[in-house]
């Protein structure tokens, strides 16, 4: 039988919601979590900066649907933030490819390494990243090392235990409402490119070109009423691009 724990200091505090599967971050924050199993390896320790993340909550709730999952080795790997998180399709999209959804919203490169030991575990043989929407809302183009130091540091962590590790970054996405910010977005774009040259185990999937209209900019049949979330047209051209670009036969209509 499989059994779920914490640390003693937050016991009381989340007992109701774990038993319910159901997480109060701001409950947990600033306390050391465990979730464990009887199976050996299959739980998790959050640090007390961990636990100070807005994230806390998706995050645990994860530790406990990936009992008896870990490691993932047959897996791939689905990182970032809200376009990932929405990308509700994903596993219909990527077919047959097995997928661990792991998007969490409003999320930055940042946050993908203060959690990247969680990310680690799954030892994920390929991993998707989609960062940078976060990152690059800015016109201050110093704000583009930043998040490219991230990207780097993250392929780092991840190859120095697995270095056989695939990983694939798409590229920073254009959109409507962050249009005025256009020339940061481009250029992380062509850094992070620069980054996924140097090993034959990184990548980048170039999702921003497809979503470009003949006039250079956004298409806007591609967005939702918010015009920075895309529609199911937008996750097309995503599924049809990430296809192509990991060797899949494209989707049958």
């Amino acid at each position: 039988m499989k059994k779920w724990g914490i640390s003693i200091c937050a016991l009381i505090v989340a007992v109701s919601q774990f038993c319910t599967h159901t997480i109060a971050a701001e409950d947990l924050k600033d306390k050391e979590i465990l979730v464990y199993s009887d199976q050996e390896d299959q739980g998790f320790r959050f640090t007390p900066e961990q636990t100070k993340s807005g994230y806390i909550g998706d995050f645990v709730k994860w530790a406990l649907e990936d009992m008896g999952q870990i490691p993932a080795k047959d897996s791939w790997l689905f990182v970032g933030s809200s376009s990932m998180r929405m990308w509700r399709d994903v596993k219909k999209d990527m077919a047959p490819l097995n997928i661990i959804h792991r998007g969490f919203g409003g999320s930055t490169m940042a946050n993908v390494m203060q959690f990247k030991n969680f990310f680690a575990r799954y030892k994920a043989a390929n991993i998707v990243v989609y960062e940078g929407d976060n990152d690059l809302n800015t016109t201050d183009l110093s704000k583009v090392e930043p998040f490219l130091k991230n990207c780097q540091d993250f392929i780092d962590y991840i190859h120095a235990s697995e270095p056989e590790t695939n990983i694939f970054f798409l590229s920073p996405k254009p959109s409507i409402s962050r249009w005025d910010k256009r020339e940061t977005y481009e250029k992380a774009r062509v850094g992070l490119k620069e980054i996924t040259e140097k090993s034959d185990k990184v990548h980048y999937i170039d999702i921003a070109t497809p979503m470009l209209g003949e006039d250079g900019t956004p298409k806007k049949e591609i967005f939702g009423g918010d015009n920075l979330h895309m529609n199911l047209n937008g996750y097309k051209i995503w599924t049809d691009v990430i296809r192509n670009a990991l060797g899949l036969k494209p989707l049958e209509k």
